[in-house]
């Protein structure tokens, strides 16, 4: 990220579940997160180029084992 970026962490801990996360459509998505006998799925749309430079970011951290993690806006 850039020096100054707004951003936000969410630590995951998946085990036999599902966790759907709802992100707004001006945020970016960094998903750092491991999926184990599982799936970290990122289904959201980046903002435009033009406006991502500035965009505040979601970090996406953790593990999900034999569940489901699924983003999208």
């Amino acid at each position: 990220l850039p020096a100054g970026a707004k951003s936000a962490t969410v630590d995951v801990e998946c085990i036999m579940g599902a966790i759907k996360i709802r992100v707004p459509e001006s945020w970016r998505v960094a998903v750092q997160a491991q999926g184990i006998m599982g799936n970290v799925e990122d289904k959201t749309i980046q903002p435009r180029a033009d406006k991502a430079e500035n965009a505040p970011a979601l970090i996406i951290t953790g593990n999900c084992v034999m569940g489901q993690v699924e983003l999208e806006n």
